[in-house]
């Protein structure tokens, strides 16, 4: 990854930089495969997928200098922090709803974990293309 990262005919780049780079892109990657492949699967197709997405991503840190984050839980239950390149929670990001006593009933839309997700990945669609 580090050669895609760097110029040719620059000597002088940032290791430092190099590496945050690195990682922002490993990221991304996994975040990208989860919701691409993975994310066309039912609640079974997911827990198996998760598990071998998890076992390429640890012989991919093994193997390689990489340093892919592998959750304890599903890469599911996980976005990205666009600021810090890293993942974090669905339920971090969740919208908080409160309920105001002047809301008719069909007013009233209770954010979900699930439709956070699929809003924000719509959302990141419609956008980019």
């Amino acid at each position: 990854m580090k050669t895609l990262v760097t110029k040719a005919d620059d000597e002088n780049v940032d290791p430092k930089e190099i590496d945050k780079i690195t990682s922002a892109v490993e990221t991304i990657f996994v975040y990208a495969v989860t919701w691409s492949i993975g994310g066309n699967t039912d609640l079974a197709g997911r827990k198996n997928f998760n598990t071998l997405l998890k076992e390429v991503m640890q012989e991919c840190n093994s193997r390689n200098s990489t340093t892919i984050p592998i959750p304890e839980d599903s890469y599911y239950d996980y976005t990205i922090d666009m600021n810090t390149y890293s993942f974090i929670k669905w339920t971090d990001v969740q919208e908080k709803f409160e309920f105001k006593d002047k809301m008719s009933f069909d007013e009233i839309i209770v954010p979900t974990v699930d439709s956070t997700k699929y809003l924000s990945i719509s959302l990141r669609l419609l956008k980019n293309h």
